[in-house]
C-alpha cells in the first residue's frame, strides 16, 4: 500500500485495528520461515565440503536452503515496512480519544468480504463479468484468511471460530466459487 494512501472518512483506527492483523500474519510468516530455514540447516551438509562429488539431492538441499535464507530476507523487509506503516497510523490514532473503542478487526475483515461477495453480485447482474470473478475472488479470499490463516495467528484476544463460524464460511466460500465457476464456464 503507497503510503500516498489516503485513509476516507476518518478510519484511521479501524486501519489500524487491521494493521495489527497484518502484522501478526507477518510475524506468523517470519516465525515459519525461521523454523524452514533452520530445518533447511540441520538437514544440509557442512559448506566445508567440497562441491566435487556432492550428489544432486545434496545439492538440491544447499540450493533450497539458500533460497529460504533469501525468502525470509524479504520476509523480514516487508515486515518492517509493515511496522512503519503501523507507526504511521499509530500517531494519528493517538489523537483519538481514549474512551473509543478498538474495532474488531476480524469482523471488518468479514464485513468487506461480505460487501465483496454483494458487490460482486450486483455487477454481475449488470454483466460486468470481469469486475464481478475479481470481487467474488477478493471475498473467497478474506473468508478463507479467516477460516484457515487468523485462528493460528497470535491475536488479543485470539480467534476462536465455532463449528457453526466455520460452517458458514465454508458455505460462503462453496457459494462464492460457485458463481465464480458459472462467470469462468458460462454454458451456453
Amino acid at each position: 500500500h503507497p503510503k500516498s494512501l489516503k485513509i476516507k472518512g476518518g478510519r484511521h483506527l479501524e486501519a489500524f485495528s487491521i494493521q495489527l492483523i497484518i502484522l501478526a500474519t507477518w510475524k506468523q510468516a517470519i516465525h515459519i520461515c525461521n523454523s524452514y530455514a533452520a530445518s533447511a540447516a540441520r538437514e544440509s551438509p557442512s559448506h566445508d565440503i567440497t562441491m566435487k562429488g556432492l550428489d544432486t539431492d545434496v545439492l538440491q538441499l544447499l540450493a533450497n536452503s539458500q533460497m529460504a535464507d533469501e525468502e525470509c530476507t524479504q520476509i523480514e523487509r516487508q515486515f518492517l515496512t509493515e511496522v512503519e506503516h503501523a507507526e504511521e497510523l499509530a500517531s494519528t490514532v493517538g489523537q483519538i480519544p481514549d474512551a473509543t473503542a478498538m474495532p474488531d478487526a476480524v469482523e471488518l475483515i468479514f464485513q468487506f468480504a461480505l460487501e465483496y461477495g454483494r458487490h460482486g453480485g450486483v455487477v454481475e447482474m449488470m454483466g460486468k463479468a470481469a469486475v464481478a470473478m475479481s470481487r467474488y475472488t477478493k471475498a473467497i479470499c478474506l473468508l478463507r484468511f479467516l477460516l484457515i490463516e487468523a485462528p493460528s495467528l497470535a491475536l488479543n484476544p485470539p480467534l476462536s471460530l465455532t463449528r457453526s463460524d466455520r460452517h458458514r464460511l465454508r458455505s460462503y466460500i462453496e457459494a462464492l466459487n460457485a458463481r465464480l465457476s458459472q462467470l469462468q464456464c458460462p454454458s451456453h
